[in-house]
């Protein structure tokens, strides 16, 4: 009996550390992303690599915001890519080498392996959709807020409300990717996929370590019984 009570209590944790969230007023999920050429079905050949965290809030009241931060490490996050209707070749120039510049950074739908369409235009090319983007030029890093007010249309190439993505953003069904200027697009064209990773959540630390405790107490309360 003693056995079979403390077993339901550790069930009664580990739904605990799971609905727990959803009786807050606020809850907050954290994700991240991890960029390289191999996830791009074309294969591009570059050692670019790029890393991204993201903040979904979801309040009680109110539309749902994602946060981002990202950090680029090869491709230049050149004041050029903020002009989607044109690229600048005195402003793209400013860089050692113009092949590597940033052509558009998007995040896309992506359920299976193939690319799927944008859900967020985040800078460059097709467009700057983000009101809250802030790029740090000189340290190629950008950071923004995606939110409903963001939407620009229902073509695949325009940014959609976060609201409709919420489910696909936790099932790990976004991807992050970064156009550069010396990609092939697959026309022979410019502005290609050079890297791109997709999103996946982070454990909440608490929760976990909760669990471990909790897994970790019925493991030594099974090897006492089993002692005697």
């Amino acid at each position: 009996m003693t056995k079979r009570i403390f077993t339901s209590a550790v069930c009664v944790v580990a739904m605990a550390i799971v609905v727990a969230p959803l009786s807050a007023a606020t809850v907050i999920t954290q994700f991240a992303a991890e960029l390289d050429a191999s996830i791009i079905p074309s294969m591009p050949v570059n050692d670019y690599t790029a890393t991204a965290t993201f903040t979904l809030t979801e309040p009680m009241v109110g539309l749902p915001t994602l946060a981002y931060s990202i950090q680029l490490y090869g491709p230049d996050l050149n004041i050029d890519g903020i002009l989607p209707n044109g690229h600048d070749p005195v402003i793209a120039n400013q860089t050692a080498d113009e092949m590597d510049d940033v052509w558009g950074i998007h995040l896309h739908y992506s359920p299976g392996d193939t690319m799927g369409p944008h859900v967020l235009n985040l800078i460059g090319r097709p467009a700057n959709d983000d009101g809250d983007a802030v790029a740090d030029f000189e340290n190629d890093s950008l950071t923004g807020v995606w939110d409903d007010g963001d939407a620009s249309g229902t073509n695949p190439p325009d940014t959609k409300p976060l609201s409709d993505y919420i489910t696909a953003l936790k099932n790990g069904e976004l991807v992050l990717v970064v156009h550069t200027w010396g990609s092939d697009n697959g026309t022979g064209l410019a502005g290609g996929p050079a890297i791109g990773g997709r999103i996946y959540q982070i454990p909440e630390p608490s929760g976990l370590a909760l669990l471990a405790a909790a897994l970790g107490m019925l493991a030594w309360r099974r090897r006492r019984t089993d002692s005697f």
